[in-house]
């Protein structure tokens, strides 16, 4: 007889197990808080002319999984192309944000012997006024690009990451990451695979069978069950646990979890390289120093979209309203354009804030390592009695750590651990 196989939430790693299970003779049943699948991979269409992604986005470099199923499922990628123009204290020029002296950082680190969070490190080997603008770019990538806090991330990890990282190659689904999702959740249905929408899950018993409870009181029982919520959803504990898993709870809190607000903006034109005074011809990046530091455009496309970025612990230390977080996009874009600030609002065509931080299901972006979450990582890959597993991004063991491919690889793994008990 067929197990029967519970897994809380729709997104990649949630989906890309159910997928797995079902195609080797499991019942699986998904049980999803939000009323759509996808998780913190979102694309929308209405009320803008194109595909427009409010979460993940890129695939960064060449991941293998994530080609795969491209390859599997006929999806079309292309690279992103385009110039980086950089915005300092009012002047353009064509650069980007990283220091000259980037090679001297990343020789230290791989000196460096004993992990430290990067803060610690930065304070350690570069302090003072002659390395203020290579502290200063540092701080902006890790806060930015990682999202995350330089007092708590390790600089053991981001020597990994920027080692094995290839910023050259940049890919962008041709019609948005929904592919991807839509592709795993018809195979899902295919297979006979039950999906429960609008169903948040606030308690877990799990000590012989599992069963799940959810906010409405509907129940779920199964064999085992797949935990696949953000971190930060442990974090808070929003998911009850009978009996109490004290250790794991412990060991959720040393992952760190990023704060991202995505800003999207369609104009009537590319205004960049129409109408402000400093055409920013085939810009694909624009870095700078407005409160939202950091746009792109979708070249090689030449579409009329401006993603805004404001990542890292000041999305957390700000109770940002919808109101005050469409100011401060416009006057940024102001500031980066040199544009009357009216100028732009005429130009709008649509526009949509994703401010992950205050997403009820997300409560921020991604995850990224502290000096204590390598010992931490492997007890939570390990299940609680082959009864709970927990997966996900946060999870994941590669450099790739809060991208959709550390999703999918966490996800898959946790399939097979299932799939090995037979």
């Amino acid at each position: 007889m067929s197990e029967n196989i519970i897994i809380v939430g729709a997104g990649v790693s949630g989906l890309l197990a159910a997928k797995t299970l079902l195609e080797n003779n499991y019942n699986v049943t998904i049980v999803e808080a939000r009323d759509r699948i996808g998780g913190r991979v979102h694309t929308i269409n209405a009320p803008f002319t194109v595909p427009v992604e409010t979460g993940a986005e890129f695939i960064h470099g060449d991941l293998p999984l994530t080609t795969a199923i491209l390859k599997e499922a006929r999806i079309r990628a292309h690279a992103m192309e385009g110039r980086s123009y950089k915005i300092e204290k009012g002047a353009l020029a064509e650069d980007d944000m990283f220091d000259t002296n980037w090679d001297q950082l990343i020789k230290a680190l791989n000196a460096l012997r004993e992990d430290m969070p990067i803060g610690t490190f930065l304070d350690q080997q570069f302090s003072g006024e002659n390395n203020r603008r290579l502290f200063e770019s540092v701080v902006k990538f890790v806060e930015g690009y990682d999202a995350a806090d330089i007092r708590q991330v390790s600089s053991f990890a981001l020597r990994e990451e920027w080692s094995e990282s290839n910023d050259d190659m940049q890919l962008r689904m041709v019609k948005g990451y929904q592919e991807i999702i839509q592709y795993l959740c018809k195979h899902i249905e295919d297979l006979n695979g039950k999906i429960h929408l609008s169903s948040p899950v606030k308690q877990i018993e799990w000590k012989k069978n599992v069963r799940l409870i959810t906010q409405q009181g509907a129940f779920y029982e199964g064999d085992r069950a797949i935990v696949t919520v953000p971190i930060s959803i442990l974090q808070r504990k929003e998911i009850e646990f009978t009996p109490t898993i004290p250790n794991y709870e412990n060991a959720f809190n040393d992952i760190g979890f990023g704060g991202v607000i995505k800003f999207l903006f369609e104009f009537k034109e590319t205004i960049w390289e129409s109408r402000s005074p400093r055409r920013m011809k085939d810009a694909g990046f624009i870095f700078s120093d407005a409160p939202v530091p950091t746009w792109w455009t979708q070249e090689p496309e030449k579409r009329r979209l401006l993603t805004g970025w404001l990542g890292g612990p000041i999305t957390y230390h700000h109770n940002y309203g919808e109101g005050e977080l469409y100011g401060r996009a416009i006057d940024s874009l102001a500031y980066i354009l040199s544009l009357p600030k009216k100028d732009i609002e005429d130009q709008i065509h649509a526009y949509h804030i994703a401010n992950w931080v205050a997403d009820p299901y997300a409560r921020g972006a991604y995850a990224y390592p502290t000096v204590k979450t390598q010992p931490v990582r492997q007890l939570l890959s390990t299940p609680l009695e082959n009864k709970i597993y927990f997966c996900g991004e946060a999870l994941y063991e590669g450099p790739a750590m809060g991208t959709v491919e550390a999703g999918l690889t966490s996800g898959l793994e946790c399939a097979r651990k299932i799939m090995a008990l037979k």
